[in-house]
């Protein structure tokens, strides 16, 4: 329903192109819903076009973008216009079904910088680091 709903409003600008946008969605979704679970946060439910807002909210009002890959060990990955986002803290999830781990978490000003930066042929830049990088979730 959320996929569908957004879809109206907005071009779809999937990050993946091996994977459907509903299957985007899908997991995006377990991976928020694993996150929020794992921070003791509230997970909105709501099926809203939410203009790409936060996908959750610390209780100390930090603003956090759930990040999923299906790929065991995968890097945190964010597109290149994540600038402009409002968001503060980047968390990643291993959405691997029936599981999903809660992987870690990093600070936008940490994530997003030149450094970061992959530049392929084959898509637009965007941001990258390994798992290594990233605070583990009880430190959030």
């Amino acid at each position: 329903m959320r996929q569908a709903e957004t879809s109206k409003y907005a071009k779809d600008m999937a990050q993946d192109s091996a994977q459907s946008s509903v299957e985007i969605s899908v997991l995006g979704v377990f991976g928020e819903y694993a996150a929020a679970k794992a921070l003791n946060l509230f997970f909105d439910v709501n099926t809203a076009y939410r203009n790409f807002g936060p996908d959750l909210v610390s209780r100390k009002g930090n603003k956090i973008d759930v990040k999923s890959t299906k790929r065991k060990g995968g890097n945190l990955n964010a597109v290149h216009w994540s600038k402009n986002k409002p968001t503060d803290i980047y968390v990643l999830t291993e959405v691997c079904l029936p599981f999903v781990n809660v992987v870690g978490w990093i600070h936008r000003d940490t994530f997003l910088v030149d450094e970061n930066l992959v530049h392929r042929d084959d898509r637009a830049p965007y941001y990258s680091v390994p798992q290594s990088a990233l605070s583990p979730i009880n430190g959030a």
